[in-house]
């Protein structure tokens, strides 16, 4: 018998299986005056029931019986009904007393997160990081050799890694926005493997086995970060999941640019992306720059048998436990990408100004004339209107609808003023004809941003500081008077 040298470590794809998730979370504003605090947690559990597919004979494996000791039980496939259901009657006598099945595969994961960060998403410099704890363990089916029962091992939880640190900053420069952020996670967990099949199940996915003599020498063979785990195996199968990859850590630098900040026409816009910068430091120990990779958990090359001892001659891989890439001597680079919007054809604001101008000539009734304004500035939302909308969802006091009544109103009134002003006599009777009109109704939206910047202004203090946390993204987008003045330089375009 072989028991010593290999065991299967991963599991087919067991179906069905079952699956429970809980998350919450815990917001607090103003933790600290600015800072807004907000802590976390999720648990998960997965269990993988009863039958599958043996890597050995073919013949469905049924999952764990209560109370056999942790063995697993063969049946043959003939005996598995359609449903993959067991009779009762195909269960062998000396086990019939067993009354319920456990899983043959199951993890389960709790995860704990806390986050700080501004607290007024307003202000010029907003910034985030939060932490991860993720903990938790596995359980899979496992072989030996053709000649022993199937098993089950357990270990640590391999999904991700068990600590993770991220960072975000953002803020503006003029009307430009530029955004850092970043991610650090620690190494992933794994299981020491040969490069060849063991136990004879015809798959090369077998836990390699640490000669006892032999573990220093091959803990120095290895990257740093895993020869702990090598030496902590010695005279054993290693232990599943036993070994940790390195820390990983990837960032990116993006910036967004109006065109009309570099001279260029208006309506275009310049974006830049560098992925990883810190790949310049590449090359620290037990650190990996750049988007994380599997690890390579191949230990020991097999190099032969020897029958009278039974067990597999190998030697140790350098590139173990380093990701795929750098195993090979290949690393992420730093990468820089440049865009560049150029509008072609009409705009769209140079659209809604025809399209107001052929109401206004085709229909100067009251009706049309007070519906000219938002038929114009109709891509630029009523903001009061909409935050009032939300009003149960932000407990609004009645005084606080009031003004928020008040203010789109005003909002709605304003946008009709300014467009009739604009628009004038008309192209007729304008002796600068229609040219002069377009370019008025576009100065028009120019002034409608000034309008609304006020009313915003007033909307943010009608707020209070927790009833502005409540407010959905899209709105805090919207309030945001930076967001405002980028999107006035983006606008119209050369009309």
């Amino acid at each position: 018998e072989i028991q010593t040298v290999g065991r299967t470590v991963a599991a087919s794809d067991l179906r069905p299986s079952t699956s429970n998730r809980a998350d919450g979370s815990l917001t607090f504003g103003d933790a600290l005056p600015g800072i807004m605090l907000q802590l976390g947690a999720a648990i998960s559990q997965n269990n993988n029931i009863s039958v599958r597919p043996s890597p050995l004979i073919g013949a469905p494996v049924l999952a764990e019986l209560a109370g056999d000791g942790g063995r697993a039980l063969l049946v043959s496939e003939s005996q598995v009904g359609a449903d993959g259901v067991v009779g009762v009657a195909q269960i062998p006598a000396d086990l019939a007393g067993v009354s319920f099945l456990t899983p043959g595969g199951s993890s389960s994961a709790e995860q704990w997160r806390m986050k700080i960060g501004s607290s007024d998403s307003f202000q010029r410099v907003n910034w985030t990081a939060t932490y991860v704890l993720t903990t938790g363990h596995q359980r899979f089916m496992s072989i030996a050799s053709p000649t022993s029962s199937p098993g089950f091992v357990s270990g640590p939880l391999s999904a991700g890694g068990r600590h993770s640190v991220a960072f975000s900053l953002g803020t503006w420069i003029g009307s430009a926005s530029i955004r850092i952020s970043g991610l650090a996670r620690s190494g992933v967990r794994f299981t020491p493997l040969a490069d060849r099949d063991l136990n004879g199940d015809g798959f090369a996915n077998d836990a390699a086995f640490i000669p006892k003599a032999l573990a220093n020498t091959w803990a120095d063979a290895v990257s740093p970060n895993v020869r702990s785990c090598i030496r902590e195996s010695a005279g054993q199968i290693a232990g599943f999941n036993s070994c940790t990859g390195p820390w990983s850590l990837s960032s990116l630098i993006y910036a967004d640019i109006p065109g009309l900040m570099l001279g260029l026409p208006r309506g275009y816009n310049i974006s830049v992306q560098l992925s990883n910068p810190l790949a310049v430091f590449a090359g620290g120990a037990g650190l990996t720059f750049g988007n994380a990779e599997p690890v390579s958990a191949t230990l020991v090359h097999i190099t032969g048998f020897d029958s009278q001892s039974h067990s597999f001659i190998g030697q140790p891989l350098s590139g173990f436990g380093k990701p795929s890439g750098l195993a090979m001597g290949i690393s992420d680079p730093m990468r820089i990408a440049v865009g560049i919007h150029i509008p072609l054809g009409p705009s769209t604001i140079s659209q809604r100004t025809d399209k107001v101008l052929a109401l206004l000539q085709r229909d100067s009734s009251a009706g049309a004339r007070s519906g000219a304004g938002m038929e114009y500035l109709g891509d630029i939302p009523p903001l009061p209107l909409m935050v009032l909308q939300s009003a149960d969802a932000l407990q609004l006091t009645a005084s606080q609808r009031k003004e928020l009544q008040a203010l789109g109103n005003r909002w709605m009134a304003t946008a009709s003023r300014l467009v009739l002003s604009a628009y004038g006599s008309g192209p007729q009777g304008d002796p600068g004809g229609a040219a002069a009109v377009r370019l008025r109704l576009v100065h028009a939206r120019v002034e409608f941003f000034v309008e609304t910047s006020a009313i915003n202004s007033q909307i943010r203090s009608l707020l209070t500081g927790d009833q502005r946390d409540l407010l959905p993204d899209y709105l805090t987008m919207l309030l945001n008077p930076r967001f405002w003045k980028f999107v006035s330089l983006q606008d119209a375009g050369d009309i």
